[in-house]
């Protein structure tokens, strides 16, 4: 590799580290922009003409690049006439008295990179704009290596050799390097806004979402709990026409089980022992009513308690297989409330052996439609709403053998089984 092919490659290195060092920070916001304040470019075009000032680590080149010119060009190009100009004055100060030549080359290189930018800017695509500004480098230093030839017997310098038209194409390569750079480093900072914008985006949505489905479940709630009560109360009133000394105990069953509703209040989620516990109460509720005609057994494994289950809904599976399974009936009914645990999943269970249903009301049971929501859509509802589609309810039913309904909420714990009656 001939010398100077390896001293213009560790100059061209180096410009490209200048370049990334001018990429950084609140600058590349300013690139090619028309909408910024005086200020704004003050501030850029003083910052490129310190940086510009660094020709004397290129003096040992022998193709030097001569940068007064291409960070003149360069600036015009990105930043326009005022900019550039800018530029070419603070590069200029030090050379008003010594090297005037050199800044009448440098602000005519301003003007002709901010003329370029006006003519070609970025609308034909980024290789176009490569090619500009190579063109723009090239003339500007044609412009100086002739103004100083034209000039050198008035001011007493030597013509520049035929050498020096190797500083005309190697200008006009480090206008295209800093140009290239900075063009990457805005295309880069354009694809992070944008997936920082998405993200917003998301976030946004996600929160909408959220309150949209906790203002249903809200919703839900209001409807689970009246339609609770009436049932509830019918109980209470039926017993005090059959047997008005158990509607006492049935009223204060029923106090507590108020009481459970308030406490709960607008939670998602109760641990699953505070739901059997209500469910205990209201199958004490309705043992009154039926009489021997109700017998029921709960098993739930030791180390579920501390699950978190939907308010009331193994309640309104109880309530729904007494009040379509076993009282219609005039034999004994039995209800089976299991609950097992899994490794990831609580599988909660509810059987009747009462009435069942014909296949086209299975089929029809968790269809919602504009007559309005009953307790099995309803809790169907709030289960995908807080665990997802996988935690909707099955339905198992043969007309005249019972009912068994079934859904799983997520669980990371294991346990092992116990029975609780």
């Amino acid at each position: 590799m001939t010398p100077y092919l390896t001293t213009f490659i560790k100059d061209s290195s180096f410009l490209v580290i200048i370049a990334f060092v001018i990429s950084r920070g609140k600058w590349l916001k300013l690139f090619f922009r028309k909408d910024v304040t005086f200020t704004q470019r003050l501030l850029l075009g003083v910052g490129i003409g310190l940086i510009g000032s660094l020709e004397p680590l290129f003096s040992g080149s022998t193709i030097q690049y001569s940068t007064h010119t291409l960070y003149s060009t360069f600036s015009g190009i990105t930043g326009g006439f005022t900019i550039g100009l800018i530029t070419a004055l603070t590069l200029s100060l030090p050379l008003i008295f010594t090297n005037w030549y050199r800044v009448i080359a440098t602000f005519l290189a301003a003007i002709v990179g901010a003329i370029i930018s006006r003519w070609v800017g970025k609308k034909y695509g980024t290789a176009i704009m490569l090619l500009s500004g190579f063109v723009a480098g090239c003339i500007a230093q044609a412009c100086r290596v002739e103004i100083h030839n034209l000039l050198s017997p008035i001011v007493h310098n030597k013509p520049l050799t035929a050498q020096s038209l190797l500083t005309i194409p190697a200008n006009g390569f480090g206008v295209m390097v800093l140009l290239l750079v900075i063009n990457d480093a805005i295309v880069r900072n354009s694809a992070e806004e944008t997936l920082r914008q998405l993200h917003r985006q998301e976030i946004i949505a996600e929160k909408e979402r959220a309150l949209a489905s906790e203002t249903k479940l809200s919703a839900l709630r209001a409807r689970i709990h009246p339609h609770f009560l009436f049932n509830v109360l019918n109980t209470i009133a039926e017993l005090c026409r059959i047997a008005p000394d158990r509607a006492e105990d049935a009223s204060i069953r029923l106090s507590q089980l108020m009481r459970s509703a308030l406490d709960c209040g607008a939670s998602r989620t109760v641990p699953i022992h505070e739901e059997i516990s209500t469910v205990k109460t209201y199958l004490q509720i309705e043992k009154e009513r039926l009489g021997e005609r109700l017998e029921f057994d709960i098993t739930m494994p030791p180390d579920c308690g501390s699950v978190h289950i939907v308010p009331f809904s193994i309640q309104i599976l109880t309530e729904n297989a007494i009040n379509y399974g076993v009282a219609p009936k005039s034999q004994c009914g039995h209800i089976s409330i299991n609950l097992r645990q899994f490794k990831k999943s609580v599988s909660i269970s509810v059987k009747d052996n009462g009435a069942g249903m014909c296949p086209a009301s299975l089929r029809h049971t968790l269809e919602i439609t504009s007559a309005g929501l009953h307790g099995l859509q309803i809790l169907n509802e709030q289960l995908r709403l807080i665990y997802g589609p996988k935690a909707r309810l099955r339905i198992f039913s043969h007309e005249g053998n019972g009912t068994l309904v079934v859904f799983k909420i997520p669980c990371p714990t294991t346990a092992s089984g116990e029975h609780a009656s």
